[in-house]
């Protein structure tokens, strides 16, 4: 079983067990089994894969590589992207000068750092996993940027920055992982990090246990911060969360810390979290969702279309195949044509005209549901009877 990856305590309770149909080539988790510790109360996942499934994971799968159907997350492709990056940036601004050497970990297609250089800033320099990323990253900014796992990158220089913007709840080995920042940071550099806040899960529910995910195993909150700074010999220099938009119509909450380096690991008592509460009240309103999905899908006896194949997916058809509902997969994304869940092929987006009209075609996503519509009945030759998985969750 994994340690806690903040205070590394063997002492913990199993919170639930979330059945998941994962992809051939996903080894490092089956189910997504939910652990708090009992010492500082951090919430994580436990998985059964060491950092190298992770790392192959994200060198071989990355969902940010195809520029052409970016949402939040991709680094700066999309418009929403944009602004979330701008909004992070001016947070993250008052810390740095012109001349700040910057480093930005799993920069994704390079979105912060062009914000960076679009307001002056000349030392740039990524690490991202996925290769066409990184390729995206030097082409689109035309800075510098490795291609590895950050443990695993030897760096030549040291940086007065760092940026760790939605990858620590990505991280396995948290402990090396800050010791690594340590050591390549200078002495009165800062470090900036920022994850989706595991109190404010509740406020805005996308779909049923969204961040319960094969990608999502550390879920961290402000207070959470406080316990990292101790047991990695930094402390906090302010913390926060602030609100961002995915789109249009959907919000999103991050916290965010500022460390800077301490000369010893603290001595201070490592504190209990409070987040308990929060992610059982979002446990309770994401169980109701899938359940009231499990109510729908009993009445449907046509064929299920199931368009989109991601994290929401991996719940979903785990829940039709144990009601032996005929299902088809179709997904946009090249990366994952070919490959297969639980024996049902992926299928790119030409298999939509084999579509049986008798069928439902369930777009598997709520964050881009409205526009991944609007492109399946512009592509398609064919009058599809499509459905938003949203409206199957009320």
């Amino acid at each position: 079983m994994r340690k806690c990856p903040i205070c590394e305590s063997n002492k913990f309770i199993k919170i639930i067990s979330l059945p998941l149909s994962l992809p051939t080539g996903i080894n490092f988790i089956d189910d997504y089994n939910l652990i708090r510790c009992e010492t500082c109360g951090f919430f994580y996942a436990d998985i059964k894969g060491d950092q190298n499934d992770l790392d192959k994971y994200y060198f071989n799968d990355s969902k940010y590589e195809t520029l052409e159907i970016q949402s939040v997350g991709g680094g700066g492709v999309s418009k929403e992207d944009k602004i979330r990056l701008l909004k992070t940036f001016k947070l993250i601004e008052p810390y740095l000068n012109k001349n700040t050497n910057i480093l930005d970990i799993g920069t994704a297609n390079g979105g912060l750092l062009e914000v960076f250089k679009d307001n002056g800033y000349r030392f740039l320099t990524g690490i991202e996993p996925a290769k066409q990323c990184c390729i995206n990253t030097i082409e689109l900014v035309g800075c510098s940027c490795y291609n590895n796992s950050f443990i695993n990158q030897d760096f030549n220089q040291k940086f007065d920055f760092i940026s760790v913007t939605h990858v620590l709840e990505h991280v396995l080995d948290v402990k090396s992982f800050m010791n690594k920042i340590y050591d390549i940071l200078n002495p009165n550099g800062i470090v900036y990090i920022e994850c989706p806040d595991i109190n404010s899960y509740k406020k805005y529910i996308h779909g049923p246990f969204q961040e319960f995910n094969t990608e999502h195993i550390n879920h961290f909150g402000i207070d959470d911060y406080e316990n990292l700074a101790k047991m990695n010999k930094f402390k906090v220099v302010t913390k926060g969360t602030y609100e961002i938009s995915i789109t249009s119509k959907l919000n999103y909450v991050s916290a965010y810390c500022f460390l800077k380096k301490s000369s010893v690991k603290t001595s201070e008592k490592i504190l209990k979290n409070d987040s308990f509460e929060n992610i059982t009240n979002y446990i309770g309103a994401s169980d109701k969702m899938l359940r009231n999905f499990h109510d729908w899908a009993i009445k449907i006896d046509q064929t299920i279309f199931l368009y989109g194949i991601g994290q929401l997916s991996y719940k979903i058809i785990c829940i039709l195949k144990n009601l032996n509902k005929s299902i088809v997969l179709i997904d946009g994304d090249p990366i994952k044509n070919g490959k297969e869940i639980e024996g049902l092929k992926i299928h790119d987006l030409n298999h939509i005209e084999n579509f049986n009209k008798e069928g439902i075609l369930l777009i598997c996503s709520v964050i881009s549901a409205e526009s991944i519509e609007l492109d399946l009945i512009k592509k398609s030759k064919t009058k599809l009877n499509i459905l938003p998985i949203g409206n199957c969750f009320k």
